[in-house]
């Protein structure tokens, strides 16, 4: 019998929905949607939860999302994940544990917090003590309690919540690479960055720039309002074609000098992952709404000095998707890549 995991990636200028269905073939897209969140001139904070409630009665409306376990996504600057080595303790006393053990690491009191470890690693220390390295996500409670709420006032049981970043991580790379592999998911509001091995993640770092900054930084260049800067940054690749050399030049000009400070944050981070691990990233893959801005990873590659492509999460899937889903894909492929990897989580 088949089974359905349902995916929600909320972001700061969206939210999508993935239905994925596990099969004979392998898993398949069988429903996909998206809903834009409200913009202004000024756009603040991720959407309010009466507004992912109507989003998620929105989509839910006009989507046929089959019955499935739900498991919803979030990546915020609320959200705090990073690499610890913690001592090693038994498996059925680590949970009670882990809010002691995590009290000193984190810069937000635990109590006021939810948390969940993911280990990668054991070893011995130089004193000889047996230590658990791993991935420590942190988020806000009152947070992810509100959030689960809004979902769920929309119409979905939430049976899991995950970090966003490795759901991403989870619909574009391969689970055993030879070498290090790294998902850079560039979202409105923040970019995260997270390099792994064979599927653990081995180094996260998320950044508050994303899109959007680069949209703030055209529009001073350019002299427009922020949602004309975003309108003439999604239309550049189909007006390059017709741009006289002068005005392809000028235009490489304008978002070279607007990206430069993300790609410069996306480099530093790199490379203080190699000094500390010594493992350098083999090739980078680019999900998330901004991973189909124009030129990005050309400009990308030549900072990085390595492979850099655009996820592609619905090739990956054994049984592709649905007539249906395909109809209702008009997004990049990037961008999907979220919601695919949420719903995998809950339907293997």
């Amino acid at each position: 019998m088949s089974k359905v995991g349902v995916g929600l990636d909320i972001g700061s200028s969206g939210v999508r929905i993935a239905a994925i269905r596990q099969g004979r073939r392998g898993a398949g897209l069988v429903a996909y949607g998206r809903v834009a969140l409200d913009h202004d001139e000024n756009p603040v904070e991720p959407a309010d939860p009466d507004q992912i409630t109507a989003t998620v009665k929105l989509l839910m409306k006009q989507e046929k999302i089959p019955q499935g376990m739900v498991c919803i996504g979030l990546s915020d600057q609320r959200i705090v994940a990073r690499q610890v080595d913690l001592p090693w303790i038994p498996a059925n006393e680590f949970a009670t544990a882990l809010p002691l053990l995590a009290s000193d690491l984190l810069p937000m009191p635990v109590e006021d917090s939810v948390l969940d470890f993911l280990p990668f690693d054991e070893f011995v220390d130089d004193e000889g003590a047996r230590t658990l390295r791993g991935l420590l996500v942190a988020a806000n409670a009152s947070f992810v309690e509100a959030t689960v709420e809004a979902v769920e006032r929309g119409g979905l049981r939430v049976d899991r919540v995950d970090f966003g970043p490795l759901g991403a991580l989870r619909a574009s790379c391969d689970p055993t690479p030879a070498v290090a592999e790294a998902v850079l998911d560039l979202g409105d509001s923040g970019t995260s960055l997270v390099v792994h091995e064979g599927s653990r993640p081995t180094f996260v770092r998320v950044m508050s720039q994303g899109g959007r900054a680069v949209t703030e930084l055209l529009a001073t260049e350019l002299g427009l309002t922020q949602v004309q800067a975003e309108s003439w940054k999604l239309a550049v690749a189909g007006m390059w074609p017709t741009m006289s050399s002068q005005d392809q030049q000028r235009t490489h000009e304008v978002l070279d000098r607007a990206v430069a400070p993300l790609v410069d944050e996306i480099r530093s981070s790199l490379a203080f992952q190699r000094t500390n691990s010594d493992i350098r990233v083999s090739k980078v893959f680019l999900t998330g709404g901004a991973a189909a801005q124009f030129g990005l990873d050309l400009q990308l590659r030549q900072a990085l000095q390595t492979v850099v492509v655009r996820a592609t999460p619905v090739q990956r899937l054994g049984a592709g998707l649905s007539k249906n889903a395909a109809a209702r894909l008009q997004a990049s492929e990037a961008e999907t890549a979220t919601a695919i990897g949420l719903a995998l989580a809950v339907a293997a």
